[in-house]
């Protein structure tokens, strides 16, 4: 099960609901919680996996609970290709929506993930209908701009980048922001300071 606290402004409760899961915390491998305007609180987590061999695509649970009726309803959405990454998850309150988005992979290749782009998918907030979704490939004018590199390289694709954020806008869009970050893993050599015994050794450097 989950707890959700929902707090003002003041810090005073408005409320503590506890909603089932009935899944082990291991298993979601993605988990967020949300609150709207309205203290309407939010959970969205990974669905589970159906043991079928799915190549493509990436679903999730949200569970709502209703402040005022005190109702708690539950739905699915998903994405129709392979998410690249960590997806986002936002409320807007003004449009009333959920909204989804990040990068996905093309061909969904575990050997070689990268992202080909990027998705937006916007759901009313109370139903969980899908009101609209668009995934767009990176452009090959995009992939030049952003890498300073002719375009074309590397079928336009983004391999050490992750969306850290979305900004929502008022008429219902999305900015994405990401960063590209690489962990570089390497032995460097250190000399003993020690003149009796000078011994040479390795030590693993991490950036």
């Amino acid at each position: 099960a989950i707890q959700l606290v929902c707090v003002d402004r003041s810090l005073s409760a408005v409320y503590k609901k506890r909603l089932p899961i009935n899944r082990p915390e291991r298993d979601m491998e993605y988990a967020k919680a949300l609150v709207d305007n309205d203290g309407n609180g939010f959970f969205i987590f990974s669905a589970e996996k159906d043991g079928k061999d799915k190549t493509l695509g990436d679903e999730f649970n949200i569970v709502r609970f209703d402040k005022e009726t005190g109702d708690v309803t539950n739905f699915k959405i998903a994405s129709v290709k392979e998410i690249f990454s960590e997806p986002q998850f936002e409320i807007d309150n003004v449009n009333h929506t959920i909204v989804f988005c990040g990068f996905y992979d093309e061909t969904g290749s575990a050997t070689d993930p990268a992202a080909s782009g990027f998705f937006y998918q916007q759901y009313d907030s109370k139903t969980g209908a899908l009101n609209h979704f668009s995934y767009n490939n990176f452009s090959t004018a995009f992939m030049a701009e952003l890498t300073g590199r002719e375009g074309g390289n590397m079928n336009n694709k983004l391999f050490t980048f992750a969306v850290k954020k979305i900004l929502l806008r008022i008429d219902g869009g999305a900015l994405i922001i990401a960063e590209s970050f690489i962990r570089d893993k390497r032995e460097v050599l250190t000399m003993s300071a020690s003149m009796m015994n000078p011994y040479n050794q390795y030590h693993t450097v991490q950036t």
